[in-house]
């Protein structure tokens, strides 16, 4: 993180194990904005602010990818960025 340059996001992503998907939606802070007050100061407080970053989505249709296997065991696809950003 830069000071005075803003967060590019959230990180939206698309989960496909088979013929099911899931979008996650990952915020690298605070999805509502402002800052923590501080540090967690136990395992519990700190799995609560992990747990609000990371927003489970809608299911959707798996992405066409052919041979995904045969690709690698994770693939991370950014052909959706290119769209998005047109």
């Amino acid at each position: 993180m830069v000071p005075g340059v803003p967060a590019d996001e959230p990180l939206d992503l698309t989960i496909a194990v088979g013929d099911q998907a899931r979008r996650l939606r990952w915020y690298a802070w605070r999805p509502d904005g402002g800052a923590y007050d501080g540090l967690p100061t136990t395992a519990e407080e700190a799995q609560l602010r992990r747990a609000e970053r990371v927003w489970w989505m809608e299911p959707v249709e798996p992405p066409p990818i052919a041979d995904a296997v045969a690709l690698a065991t994770w693939t991370i696809d950014v052909r959706g960025l290119a769209e998005e950003a047109s």
